[in-house]
């Protein structure tokens, strides 16, 4: 909007000027300023870009200059702010007085979604995952579906190893997988799910990586497949060809597939196997569920040096 210039109309103004400008307010001059022509109580129009339009922002601009948390964010508003503030004012402004006033047409369409945002940010109408005593009604929400689906992904894991010697830690990291020269700590890393049987040096463990992306219908980008390779080489301890897994969403069901890392004498060095859920299917049946748990089960036990019921692999 600055870029494009900001709206401007024209504005309703009364004061006491030092010439006729507008509409001379006869009876106000004579009861106010009798006698007294250095000063004429006029009344004019305007055109100015102190209007509602600009004010609304620019009082949410303000208010996120002091409100957001990333400093980069605070330093951005806090530059548009002052923008705003060189043409309009917003000291004490009332956004439901604001929205009540609010109409729009070919003139200010464009202003439309800064204004919903704008309002989202004052009224405070908006919500988390966390609980509060103040209800509010949002106008809009939106919803991280990769911390979402990590989150379903390990309650899965958790009711699937429920009852059984295989603990399910998320965002466990490992700190000492990558090491320097000196043989300390190089940099951590951190699968979203472990799945741990037993305990120290000895203990088995197979890393789980929930992904929120298509790949019932492509191949594992290889990122993902070099993070897996790394993954399951890390957790797999003495395991010949140690496997981790991608865990993926899904509206309909898929084979697992497993892709293999080789050496250069062709021996398996790792293996990744990804894994669909049928999200909607899971949610609609109690069955389906179940069966879900029982595969998972079947498939992910640390215990298992190689995973079964995979419906493809691919070197």
């Amino acid at each position: 909007m600055l870029r494009h210039g900001l709206r401007r109309d024209y504005l309703r103004r009364e004061d006491a000027l030092p010439v006729v400008r507008g509409r001379l307010l006869v009876e106000r001059q004579v009861t106010r300023r009798y006698g007294m022509l250095d000063r004429l109580e006029c009344r004019y129009d305007e055109r100015s870009a102190d209007i509602l339009d600009n004010r609304l922002c620019g009082a949410a601009l303000h208010f996120a200059a002091r409100a957001a948390k990333d400093a980069e964010v605070r330093t951005t508003a806090r530059r548009l702010a002052a923008d705003f503030g060189g043409v309009c004012t917003f000291d004490g402004f009332d956004v439901r007085s604001a929205a009540e006033h609010l109409t729009y047409h070919r003139a200010n369409e464009h202003y439309r979604d800064a204004h919903r945002w704008a309002r989202m940010l004052l009224d405070g109408s908006s919500f988390t995952d966390r609980h509060t005593r103040n209800s509010r009604v949002t106008h809009a929400f939106m919803v991280d579906m990769n911390a979402l689906f990590e989150d379903f992904v390990t309650r899965l894991l958790q009711d699937a190893f429920s009852g059984s010697d295989v603990s399910v830690r998320a965002q466990e990291s490992m700190p000492r997988a990558i090491r320097g020269e000196g043989g300390g700590s190089y940099t951590e890393i951190r699968p979203d799910i472990q799945l741990v049987q037993g305990r120290g040096a000895n203990a088995r463990r197979c890393s789980i990586d929930a992904k929120y992306k298509l790949y019932a219908e492509r191949n594992v980008a290889t990122s993902d497949l070099f993070q897996g390779f790394v993954y399951a080489q890390a957790a797999g301890g003495s395991a010949a060809a140690p496997t981790a897994f991608i865990v993926y969403a899904s509206d309909r069901n898929v084979p697992s597939r497993t892709v293999t890392l080789h050496r250069g004498d062709d021996a398996v060095a790792a293996r990744v196997t990804y894994v669909a859920v049928n999200v909607p299917e899971v949610l609609g049946s109690l069955a389906a569920r179940d069966k879900l748990l029982a595969d998972l089960r079947g498939l992910m036990a640390p215990s298992r040096r190689v995973p079964s019921a995979v419906g493809a692999s691919a070197g």
